[in-house]
């Protein structure tokens, strides 16, 4: 598994496995789609949004979930002007996945 897909559910979206049979062809993306055995949610294959590519969607997640301000002030950055600068970086230009990787470490350490 990915660090897309293991953050992904590390913030608690279902993993989502086709029911067999299920898939259709969506002409208007071009796409399949399937139906998720568990959350029977239909779905297609990229539903796992790219967090390494893109680390807003981390701090917009973490949002969602109400855990922003904590991961945030747990790696330093409400009172530290390094630190703050650091993650600002890491917010706009980085495609590593560090943001990712320290937010996926933060939500299994708080489990």
């Amino acid at each position: 598994m990915n660090l897309n897909q293991e953050l992904h559910e590390a913030l608690g979206y279902c993993k989502h496995e086709p029911i067999l049979g299920s898939q259709i062809w969506l002409i208007t993306s071009n796409r399949m789609s399937f139906i998720c055995s568990k959350c029977g949610e239909r779905y297609t294959e990229d539903f796992c949004p790219d967090y390494v590519a893109d680390p807003r969607l981390v701090i917009r997640e973490m949002e969602k979930k109400g855990l922003r301000k904590r991961f945030l002030s747990s790696i330093g950055t409400t009172t530290n002007l390094d630190a703050l600068g650091k993650m600002s970086s890491l917010i706009a230009i980085d495609t590593t996945g560090q943001l990712a990787q320290l937010a996926l470490d933060w939500l299994r350490k708080e489990e």
